[in-house]
């Protein structure tokens, strides 16, 4: 499973839509969420948490 998320407020917001309509068209599996927030350190911050968890789950490995 790939797994992407772009901020509401981000530039390259429309792109990642595309890519994401682009995914499921081809059938590939994936998660792909658009929370609140742009493209800087504030968004990066919020989100590395749940990005490094759904990381270690698909490894396997614990998240504590």
């Amino acid at each position: 499973v790939l797994y992407f998320d772009c901020g509401a407020e981000d530039e390259r917001l429309p792109h990642n839509r595309d890519f994401r309509r682009r995914l499921s068209s081809l059938r590939i599996r994936h998660d792909f969420t658009e929370p609140r927030g742009g493209h800087d350190w504030t968004f990066w911050d919020q989100r590395l948490p749940s990005s490094l968890a759904f990381i270690a789950h698909a490894l396997g490995i614990s998240s504590d």
